[in-house]
């Protein structure tokens, strides 16, 4: 369906294993957030580029998830020790 409807763009979070069913020709561009193995093995054939990311801190429960990439903008102010 991507490779039919052509520019599609992916990204990708937590790849555990090999996603056989998963075509990288047919996508304009792959990204991964997370990795994981089967990510890896994208990466390493050069079909999926790694966007920097770090987990965001101090964020609260709610927020231990979210991650900070280039994409934001608003930083806290580093605390003084």
């Amino acid at each position: 369906m991507a490779a039919r409807a052509g520019g599609v763009r992916l990204v990708l979070g937590w790849v555990p294993g090999p996603a056989p069913d998963l075509d990288p020709d047919a996508f304009a561009d792959i990204r991964t957030v997370v990795g994981g193995p089967g990510a890896r093995v994208l990466i390493e054939a050069g079909h999926a580029h790694r966007v920097p990311a770090r987990p965001l801190r101090g964020s609260g429960p709610a927020r231990r998830s979210a991650a900070a990439g280039p994409a934001a903008r608003h930083r806290r102010p580093r605390r003084r020790r």
